[in-house]
């Protein structure tokens, strides 16, 4: 009973210590929260918007095949096209064409360019460096863009458009090529020989090179392109530097102000 009445007394004392000292805790919760905020005041806000984009016409010789999407579920896809469009996108003379007709566009080929010089030696930039961040997910194709310049973002889109229409002509021209060649050889007896051995995959090719062909006049492009999403601030976290900078402020106040009266009750 003795110690439990004991333990109490030292819970009020240790109330009675803080209390006279919020003054002092309150001054660390000041100097810790004035340093922070000099802290995001120097730092360099980074802003993220995401640009979506899905397959909708997938060429006829790429092959489909099985994989594990996020959700874990198993789909039929193709990663090639979106190699295909990433590579087109990053070409040099692609955007400088392109340029041409968009001379107000606020992108430079640099903010595209997946390399950079440094002493005359040009080297792979990194990720993290990188204003356009490509995350190709087999059920969520998507690149991340650290931007908030609307203007800047719609440029990108734009670009992204007409990259995507040029990847379907590209496309269309493989498929003419491939159509041509399959209905020229198709009495030569070597393909004699492969309609003998398989004769309904050929056929097949054929018919899907066609619709194909067919199809491809009515759209755009091999994906369905979105428009980006609103810029959303990602870096510095405010709010939570605020908070742990005040927990912080709180604590060390505590513990001076405890160690300050353990200090006099000593002398």
């Amino acid at each position: 009973m003795s110690q439990i009445q004991d333990e109490h007394i030292d819970l009020l004392d240790l109330m009675k210590q803080l209390w006279d000292g919020k003054w002092l805790i309150s001054i660390f919760v000041f100097i810790f929260a004035v340093v922070a905020s000099t802290f995001l005041f120097f730092q360099d806000s980074v802003y993220e918007s995401k640009l979506s984009f899905t397959m909708k016409n997938i060429p006829p010789f790429y092959k489909m095949e099985k994989f594990s999407t996020v959700s874990g579920e198993i789909t039929m896809s193709s990663i090639k096209p979106v190699r295909d469009l990433e590579k087109l996108f990053h070409n040099k003379k692609i955007f400088e064409s392109w340029k041409q007709s968009y001379r107000a566009s606020e992108i430079v080929y640099k903010n595209l360019s997946l390399t950079k010089l440094i002493d005359d030696l040009v080297i792979s930039k990194d990720k993290r460096g990188s204003i356009i961040i490509w995350t190709p997910e087999i059920d969520n194709y998507h690149f991340l863009v650290k931007s908030n310049e609307l203007l800047f973002l719609n440029d990108l889109f734009n670009y992204l458009t007409h990259v995507n229409r040029l990847l379907q002509s590209n496309y269309y021209s493989q498929a003419k090529i491939k159509l041509t060649r399959l209905e020229r050889d198709i009495n030569s007896q070597s393909y004699m020989t492969k309609m003998q051995d398989n004769p309904v995959n050929l056929l097949q090719d054929i018919k899907a090179l066609k619709n194909y062909l067919s199809n491809s006049n009515k759209i755009a492009g091999p994906f369905n392109i979105e428009r980006p999403t609103l810029p959303e601030k990602i870096s510095p976290k405010s709010y939570l530097i605020m908070m742990l900078s005040i927990i912080t402020g709180i604590l060390v106040g505590i513990f001076f102000v405890v160690m300050r009266n353990a200090a006099s009750s000593h002398e």
